[in-house]
């Protein structure tokens, strides 16, 4: 006969958007009195760090300095089902070094997305495409060097069953750098 318990823990992190789940496995033997402990760590995801959205932008910076040389930017910007304070939409803004080659943020947010290889076979497929495209948006709390918060997007993933409308409400701003 196999006695098996379960312990858990939860600690909360420090943006409150997070939880770690410890589990602790203990498995006992009572013919051998023998103990195995196994620890399984899952990460729980609130439903505030996920939203669905809707591509409504696509620019192309051009050529922009970073602070590890110039590189070719572009940004992907979502109009979000959520609300400000103002009950306005969110938008969030997702910018990528412009480069079509396999392991790029871009490439790899692109195939996760909708499926498009612009590295391999969709080499020739024009970005723009992407706008209207409903998505699901991993988000989390980031601070800038200017020590402002703001939600960043982790990764870009495919549409949920809930479609964004878009309210028409976007416009486009300069940017700088």
């Amino acid at each position: 006969m196999v006695i098996l318990t379960v312990k858990q823990a939860a600690c909360r992190f420090k943006s409150g958007c997070a939880f770690l789940l410890m589990n602790e496995l203990i498995l006992r033997t009572p013919a051998s009195g023998r103990i195995n402990t196994a620890l399984c760590l899952t990460m729980d995801t609130a439903k505030e760090n996920v939203c669905n959205a809707c591509c409504v932008d696509v620019i192309n910076h051009g050529l922009q300095e970073t602070p590890w040389g110039t590189h070719p930017r572009i940004s992907l910007v979502f109009e979000t089902d959520e609300k400000d304070e103002n009950g306005n939409p969110k938008f969030l803004t997702r910018t990528f070094n412009n480069y079509a080659y396999s392991k790029s943020a871009l490439t790899l947010a692109l195939k996760n997305w909708l499926g498009r290889d612009i590295s391999g076979e969709d080499d020739d497929w024009d970005i723009a495409k992407s706008i209207e495209k409903q998505a699901t948006l991993s988000k989390s709390q980031a601070v800038s060097k200017a020590g402002n918060h703001y939600e960043k997007i982790d990764s870009i993933n495919p549409g949920g069953t809930v479609h964004v409308q878009v309210s028409g409400t976007y416009e486009r701003k300069e940017w700088t750098w």
